[in-house]
């Protein structure tokens, strides 16, 4: 077999995507913390989710777009917008407020709740069985954050306001996507995602208008400082990102892509200690393997159901 023949195949070059993609989403990190010198959260929020609008709309186009979305009934077309302002608007516009006023190292370790929250909230309201490994999971990762708090259990447990933030950040991003998968059938998933950006494009873009004039004045007038800084976040973070995550998505499995996930907090902190100067402690990397840890065990519950449904349709297929 040769090289091309091998990454030719499906499941290599889904995973190879998946893996770079960590890599290159993971620069929202660096790039934000070097953007948000110069612009406010809120605008960086509004640049980043415009860019993803324009991106969408070239990929499948303004018509095509509407046609999808005319075939959702209305109670879909209402639950979408209310999912698309908690991820598409609270979560990023906490995310950058928390990054703008913590350390890169923390928002990489602190996004990870994610998983927590969005175990809570299936278990609330999709009904979803809690299981013990769901449970030590999310003891884990809550030990993680509590061992970052107390600087390895030696203080008083305290965060930075940015931490916070970060937190209400999750929260958002994972109450919306619960709230998405109740009330949302349609299976082009494309196109909410592109209703979702132009909903959060549309709520920035009016906030910046109509309140914040003085921070459009300012991107105007020292556009030329950091310009190229705003292209790469758009090109590394956004765009090829968003190709690589729908490529992975498409070409490997779930089990694949909830693994290959795992390594995000420890991109996070490599970025962060090499290009933002970030001094790495012994409290980061206790508090990194317990989050890797916590991780892996809230993500067994999916692997086992995903192997078992995949033992059941071979099965089927057998015997047919």
């Amino acid at each position: 077999m040769t090289a091309a023949e091998f990454f030719k195949k499906p499941s290599v070059t889904g995973i190879t995507a998946g893996i770079v993609a960590r890599f290159t989403s993971r620069t929202d990190i660096v790039f934000g913390k070097i953007l948000l010198n110069y612009i406010s959260p809120m605008f960086l929020a509004f640049l980043e989710t415009f860019t993803a609008m324009i991106m969408m709309f070239f990929y499948m186009g303004i018509k095509q777009i509407i046609i999808r979305l005319r075939e959702l009934e209305k109670s879909e077309l209402s639950a979408l917008t209310i999912c698309s302002i908690l991820s598409g608007v609270i979560g990023p516009l906490f995310f950058l407020q928390g990054l703008n006023q913590t350390s890169g190292i923390n928002t990489s370790i602190i996004v990870n709740l994610n998983p927590v929250f969005m175990s809570i909230f299936a278990v609330m309201i999709l009904r979803e069985e809690f299981t013990k490994n769901l449970l030590i999971g999310m003891l884990t990762l809550f030990t993680a954050m509590v061992f970052l708090g107390t600087e390895g259990f030696t203080k008083s447990i305290h965060f930075r306001i940015g931490d916070i933030y970060l937190i209400i950040s999750a929260i958002g991003y994972s109450f919306g996507n619960i709230l998405f998968k109740k009330y949302i059938h349609s299976r082009h998933l494309d196109v909410l995602v592109a209703y979702r950006t132009i909903v959060s494009s549309l709520i920035f873009g009016g906030i910046m208008w109509f309140f914040m004039r003085e921070d459009l004045n300012n991107f105007v007038s020292h556009f030329q400082n950091y310009y190229q800084w705003i292209l790469f976040y758009a090109l590394i973070g956004i765009i090829v990102t968003y190709a690589l995550q729908y490529w992975a998505l498409e070409n490997t499995s779930l089990i694949n892509n909830a693994l290959i996930a795992v390594s995000s907090p420890i991109i996070g902190i490599v970025y962060s200690n090499i290009f933002l100067k970030e001094q790495i402690t012994l409290v980061h990397l206790g508090t990194i393997v317990l989050v890797v840890i916590g991780l892996i065990i809230t993500k067994i519950d999916l692997i086992e159901k995903t192997l078992f449904d995949m033992k059941m349709r071979l099965r089927q297929t057998h015997n047919g």
